[in-house]
């Protein structure tokens, strides 16, 4: 998933080109309302490039750029992350690539802020990723990659997703970019094209067996099918659906394996998909969650989780409150009380730059809760300032204040200095232990343009 200005889905599969060479299908993925839609006539027209830089052990063999336009009639859907737009890209990247990098650009918007106005820089994404180029040699059987659909159907004329190759079929394939299923689709399908080139196949109909195996992370496998098939065409496809109704939120692994009955041909391919049942929007619950993350576990422990695939972290999150459920039953109190402490801080401490959240005042907030006095000095004056504040704090602490301390003799920077005494409750306690004598804090407005950054603390680990 693409991270930056921009949040979009990408994914690849490989596949034999009419040539004999190897081609590879993008797949794009993105929300409206991550986009900046332009009225034109009776339509809106968002305008983005997609580019595409191909690498060899770091090495830049070559980029591509692609520019593209989404069209809408809706004023609604123009705003709205309900709807998506699905493209579908084939190249032919360089033949020893190993990595490719992706970026998504806005050409329709520039970033918010002074620098951006002087420098216009757009508002984009990116993304990277291995990119294993799958070979699919002469006088033998291989298959391609596996892509996971949202659908595989006969459409008419023109459908949308033409496989080519195979424009005969009439085979639409609906590309699902997130490779995730659940609360969206429970059924999840996959298509794939089988090539067999081996010198000993005889002229004819040739039959062939595909093994499907469906598995967890561990390896357990969870169901398996097989498809009997024949064929008089050295190139052929097969798609597949399956239920996942019963399956739990996880990433799991999909594996084919095709055999030729008559010559003992064998090839095979595995790839992994995920499946939410947190929310309807993964892409919106999958941001959230890294948010949040911080908040609830930390060190190596978080490096594990942002490992993981969105369906293995939604199996995680549901496993963590369920151990800070305090009383069995309906409900979750501790996961509550998060819940209103977040929505709070992004309610009350959001800025221009970042939701409230992740801002000092946001943090300290959802950590803590309620703070038992705040002080605040919106234009403070000699006497009265943030010099004064922090004279009168250290003297209170015996200057066990960690941070910065104030330079200039007339401090006019708005402040807020939060002392907790009795209300602040640590929701998930950290290990290292406070000062013991009331929690306090100091935030100053640097630019004097609303956003507050935490200087002082009494806390003994970092914010």
């Amino acid at each position: 998933m693409g991270s930056g200005d921009i949040h979009f889905r990408l994914d690849h599969a490989a596949f034999r080109s009419g040539a004999g060479t190897t081609e590879s299908e993008f797949y794009l993925e993105i929300d409206h309302d991550e986009l900046a839609f332009r009225k034109e006539g009776d339509r809106h027209r968002a305008r983005i490039e997609l580019r595409l830089e191909f690498y060899r052990t770091g090495r830049k063999l070559e980029a591509k750029s692609y520019p593209l336009d989404f069209w809408e009639r809706d004023p609604e859907a123009v705003t709205s992350s309900a709807h998506t737009q699905v493209l579908q890209l084939r190249v032919a990247p360089p033949a020893e690539t190993d990595s490719v990098h992706a970026s998504v650009e806005d050409r329709n918007a520039r970033k918010s802020g002074l620098f951006h106005v002087f420098t216009q820089s757009r508002r984009a994404g990116q993304a990277g990723a291995v990119l294993r180029l799958r070979h699919f040699p002469e006088a033998d059987l291989s298959i391609s990659d596996l892509e996971f659909a949202r659908s595989a159907s006969r459409q008419g004329e023109e459908p949308t997703f033409l496989k080519s190759g195979v424009a005969d079929l009439g085979l639409e394939v609906e590309p699902n970019p997130g490779r995730v299923y659940g609360a969206v689709n429970r059924m999840g399908v996959t298509y794939l094209e089988v090539y067999d080139l081996t010198e000993s196949a005889v002229e004819g109909r040739r039959k062939y067996q595909l093994h499907y195996r469906l598995r967890d992370l561990d390896g357990k496998e969870i169901r398996s099918w097989m498809h009997t098939l024949s064929s008089q065409s050295s190139t052929w496809i097969d798609t597949t659906s399956f239920d996942l109704s019963g399956v739990p939120a996880g990433t799991y692994s999909l594996g084919v394996v095709v055999r030729q009955e008559a010559g003992g041909g064998r090839a095979a391919v595995d790839a992994s998909f995920d499946v939410l049942w947190a929310a309807s929007n993964w892409v919106r619950w999958l941001l959230e969650t890294e948010a949040i993350i911080p908040f609830l576990i930390q060190g190596e422990e978080q490096d594990r989780f942002l490992a993981l695939g969105p369906g293995a972290r939604e199996r995680y999150i549901e496993a963590f409150w369920t151990r800070h459920d305090p009383t069995p039953g309906p409900g979750n109190a501790t996961r509550e009380e998060f819940d209103r402490r977040v929505d709070y801080a992004n309610a009350n401490f959001t800025t221009n730059i970042e939701p409230g959240m992740r801002t000092d005042r946001g943090r300290v907030y959802i950590k803590y809760g309620e703070a038992d006095e705040i002080r605040r000095e919106v234009v403070p004056v000699q006497g009265n300032d943030l010099n004064a504040a922090l004279d009168e704090l250290d003297r209170g602490t015996g200057g066990d204040l960690r941070g910065a301390r104030a330079i200039a003799p007339e401090d006019s920077r708005a402040f807020e200095v939060w002392i907790y005494d009795y209300r602040g409750e640590e929701l998930f306690p950290s290990k290292q232990l406070s000062t013991g004598i009331g929690r306090q804090f100091v935030f100053v407005d640097d630019l004097g343009i609303g956003e507050f950054r935490l200087i002082r603390s009494s806390e003994k680990s970092d914010f």
